[in-house]
């Protein structure tokens, strides 16, 4: 027969075993979600495969099961990805993240690779090599550009034409001066005139404009009227002539003439500055004006930061996308233009002395530098006492003040310079090749 204190004495046995199951299940709960998460993230990174994906898993699981792979996948992708010029006996070569050598140093002179090729210059003459120190174009031309969209430019005799990644010239040199191909247009100058032609040499507009200017964004075309004004430009860049209708048929819908007091750029981060009677502002896809044209010159938005010039040259100030003045740290100048790279922007102060704020304009990095360089793959170069060393995006010297000269980091490896010998160096300040005791 039970008692009272029996049944009590149950209850409360049963009472504690619950609350232990309940809080076992908690931490196997929390063990068990932390693992899938850790899982999941890892099976998405190793999905993408990419430089940034394995960067991102190593950042938020620095000690997961999983990380030393993460690592090893990561420096794989460094060394697959970037080659480092190398200079050895005056002959240029190329080693990779790890110090190795990749191609043997032969080269008068050997440019950086861009979309995995290589100017390259044997005597006098230049040509193309692949990642693999195949020749792709033969060393046989004075004058010849790298690829843009699978064409290189070539002369021959004073005449610009083009050649593909089999040697193979496309295009026969015709022209008195071109650009390289950009969305699968280019232009070229003929008879004294601008047009603009495809990858097969046919033109797509016929030759009739006097002049032409190419940058990063957007490839214009104009002519000139009687008194020498410029009547008309047209962008060639992004979807090709599309872009041109688009462009002009915006501005009209805003009720403006296309001419050098009211045109309209190309976009970037959704937005074109467009210029209203010598105005700059910005305006939307949809032709919507975002910020009224009310500067004297605005920059293009990078990382949803512009710059502005507001009633001179001297009267400069920073925009977000919704035209609000970016809070700039007290006194600071931003003598480089308001760069965001791993989300924080260099500035000077009234000392003279830099540091490092974010997009909110918040100093994150306290101005005690001599100088500095915007941060690359998460260090930044800076000088103290007239030598460089390296801080990580938390200020910390991660790689002590010496070197003469410092570059930003690229897939891995920053390019030095200590007591006249330029090495290459690890994120760890460790040199992986050297002109002295190179591999």
């Amino acid at each position: 027969m039970l008692t009272k204190k029996r049944i009590l004495k149950s209850a409360t046995n049963r009472i504690g075993y619950s609350r232990l199951t309940y809080c076992c299940s908690i931490i196997l709960f929390l063990l068990f979600s932390s693992c899938s998460s850790d899982e999941e993230q890892w099976n998405k990174a190793s999905k993408e495969g990419t430089i940034e994906s394995y960067e991102l898993f190593l950042k938020t699981y620095p000690n997961s099961s999983y990380s030393a792979t993460a690592k090893s996948k990561l420096y794989s992708l460094y060394y697959g990805r970037y080659l480092f010029p190398i200079t050895k006996d005056r002959k240029m070569g190329f080693i990779d993240a790890n110090g190795n050598t990749i191609i043997n140093p032969q080269y008068k002179y050997a440019g950086i690779f861009n979309n995995g090729f290589s100017l390259v210059k044997v005597d006098s003459l230049w040509g193309i090599i692949n990642k693999k120190g195949d020749i792709v174009v033969s060393t046989k031309y004075k004058e010849l550009s790298n690829f843009a969209e699978g064409l290189a430019m070539i002369k021959i005799d004073d005449k610009w034409g083009f050649v593909d990644t089999t040697d193979c010239v496309t295009i026969k040199p015709q022209y008195e001066d071109a650009w390289p191909f950009n969305n699968d247009v280019a232009l070229v100058k003929i008879n004294n005139k601008w047009g603009v032609i495809d990858k097969t040499g046919k033109y797509v507009i016929e030759p009739k404009f006097d002049g032409s200017y190419c940058d990063e964004n957007t490839s214009h075309m104009y002519y000139t009227g009687e008194m020498g004004e410029i009547l008309f430009i047209i962008f060639t860049n992004r979807n090709n002539i599309k872009i041109i209708k688009e462009h002009t048929d915006l501005l009209k819908g805003l009720g403006y003439q296309y001419n050098i007091q009211s045109w309209i750029d190309d976009f970037n981060e959704g937005y074109a500055r467009v210029i209203i009677n010598n105005q700059w502002g910005f305006v939307d896809k949809n032709g919507n004006t975002i910020i009224k044209p009310i500067y004297k010159y605005c920059s293009l938005f990078k990382n949803g930061i512009a710059s502005v010039f507001v009633k001179s040259n001297t009267d400069h100030a920073f925009i977000n996308t919704k035209g609000e003045t970016v809070v700039l740290p007290l006194h600071a100048k931003i003598t480089q233009g308001l760069d965001f790279t791993n989300g924080l922007a260099l500035f000077e102060n009234q000392n003279n002395k830099y540091g490092y704020m974010d997009k909110d304009g918040k100093v994150v990095i306290k101005p005690i530098f001599d100088y500095a360089h915007r941060f690359s793959e998460g260090l930044a170069a800076v000088v103290v006492k007239g030598k460089l060393g390296y801080i990580d995006t938390n200020g910390k010297m991660v790689i002590q003040p010496q070197f003469s000269s410092a570059y930003e980091y690229c897939g891995g490896v920053a390019k030095v310079e200590l007591e006249n010998k330029i090495s290459y160096i690890n994120k760890e300040g460790k040199s992986v090749w050297s002109e002295t005791g190179n591999k």
